[in-house]
């Protein structure tokens, strides 16, 4: 279902923002019903929403999208994106102004170091894996991290991995492992509703289950039974045959809780079971008084330290500030790449002419300006040109590493010089011994001739004539003072 939304043109303010609210009330309520495979699409629509009528919508509002995207976006493990959408919001003023810095800087602090050790992971090839003792810790770290940010279809994944990990010997590990493993989905069902999932996998840790012979088995068994109640494609009569078989397997009493409410609620959706709603809502009351406490307490601690621990809060913000400047200055950059001043001058040539190496190196290794390494200006000459027109040898040898093309003439008519110049001529004509070798080195030609049909050794000839002559002339000028 679609929710179209329009305020009409002759709408009062109070009715335009009451139209607003509506409109953004509807496609909260909206995400929460559809897959998680289609929240994205959602959330994002909830963000836009927000921005263009912060004025209409409270910063909660603000907050609520910027974490919903950055949940979604990380649900689809695409972490350089969840992230980036988290910064967004500790940077939003909006936002800031009622809820300060804090608002976001704890799920932006502990995902920085998330990331870190999802890269850590990652990067390990099988052979690292299999000799690392430490990588359970490690995918339970990243499954904790993961779990507190109520990401736990993702977090389960990396328990599972931690699971696999662990020798078949150490039976205590495993079986805590699997306690994570059933904590993770029991939080996911309650917070997606996405009962066929769960399904799924209580399927894939029963059968792990039973081969430790974990007494958390019984507990799997029923949020098996418990998802399949709340499956459509099952009748009436096969979700209570389920629930009524694993009934006398129940030995505590949180279990029976569990299965009694799963019970009243399957029966409240079909008539004619009054009677047994009442009778087992009063077994329900007696479970639920020899119970302490239902809520399972949060497992997801971690044991174990690593570097990223130690990294201060001012640290990590920092590191952020600068890696989403940078970010943003390559995006301005790239926006750049194809413009030309009126000398046809790229962002690229005018690194050259001014002899900024760094810069160089920026926009080609990250700004995308390797595909224009050849672009040449209104004269016909390239950014390689230009390098060694300044002599800068640096430059030019870094420009032919990249890919730049050794070869490519000039076209000015209006220039001293003639078209058809190359930059081995160019070269050659500043006696630049070290160019010379290094184009000569790379392919340059030297058979080519420019307009006026000369090669490059001619300039060279010429640059060493006209050094000889100046040599003669300083040797007269030495022996005349000296004479004197």
């Amino acid at each position: 279902m679609k929710i179209f939304f329009s305020v009409p043109p002759y709408a009062s303010l109070s009715d335009k923002t009451r139209y607003i609210e509506t409109y953004y009330f509807l496609l909260n309520v909206r995400r929460t019903y559809v897959p998680l495979n289609e929240r994205l699409e959602i959330s994002l629509k909830l963000l836009s929403t927000w921005k263009k009528n912060k004025k209409e919508l409270k910063s909660d509002d603000g907050l609520n999208a910027f974490l919903c995207v950055f949940h979604d976006f990380v649900q689809e493990k695409n972490y350089e994106e969840a992230e980036k959408y988290l910064w967004l919001a500790y940077k939003e003023k909006e936002i800031n102004k009622k809820y300060g810095e804090n608002a976001v800087v704890k799920n932006l602090v502990e995902f920085f170091k998330l990331r870190k050790r999802i890269e850590d992971v990652e990067e390990m090839g099988e052979e690292d894996i299999e000799n690392d003792a430490d990588i359970c810790q490690k995918y339970q770290r990243i499954g904790n991290g993961l779990f507190n940010l109520k990401c736990y279809e993702v977090s389960f994944g990396y328990y599972l991995k931690a699971l696999q990990n662990i020798i078949a010997e150490n039976l205590y590990e495993r079986k805590r492992i699997l306690k994570l493993l059933v904590q993770c989905l029991e939080r996911f069902a309650k917070s997606e509703e996405d009962y066929s999932t769960l399904f799924k996998y209580c399927d894939e840790i029963y059968e792990i289950s039973q081969s430790l012979n974990s007494s958390d088995k019984i507990e799997i068994k029923l949020n098996r039974a418990i998802s399949l109640t709340k499956l459509d494609i099952c009748s009436f009569e096969d979700k209570q045959k389920t629930l009524l078989d694993i009934k006398n397997e129940l030995n505590e009493d949180k279990l029976m809780v569990k299965y009694y409410t799963a019970f009243i609620n399957m029966l409240k959706l079909s008539n004619g079971h009054e009677i047994e709603i009442v009778q087992m809502e009063e077994e329900l009351k007696l479970c639920q008084s020899r119970v302490v406490d239902v809520t399972e307490p949060n497992v997801a601690r971690d044991a174990s330290v690593d570097q990223y621990d130690e990294l201060k809060i001012h640290e990590i913000l920092s590191a952020l500030e600068e890696k989403f400047a940078t970010k943003e200055k390559i995006e301005t950059m790239k926006k750049k790449m194809f413009k030309k001043d009126s000398y046809g001058f790229t962002e690229l040539h005018k690194a050259v002419k001014s002899r900024k190496l760094d810069e160089i190196q920026f926009m080609i290794e990250h700004c995308g300006f390797k595909d224009i390494i050849d672009e040449a200006d209104a004269g016909g000459k390239t950014p390689l040109f230009h390098a060694v027109m300044n002599g800068e040898n640096k430059i030019a040898e870094y420009l032919i590493k990249c890919g730049a093309s050794v070869d490519i003439c000039t076209t000015d008519k209006g220039s001293k010089d003639p078209p058809g110049r190359t930059a081995l001529m160019e070269a050659a004509s500043l006696g630049n011994a070290a160019l010379v070798r290094l184009l000569l080195d790379n392919g340059a030609n030297p058979l080519l001739k420019d307009a006026n049909e000369k090669m490059a050794s001619f300039y060279l000839s010429n640059k060493l004539k006209l050094c000889n002559a100046a040599l003669k002339i300083g040797t007269c000028l030495n022996v005349s003072t000296n004479n004197n």
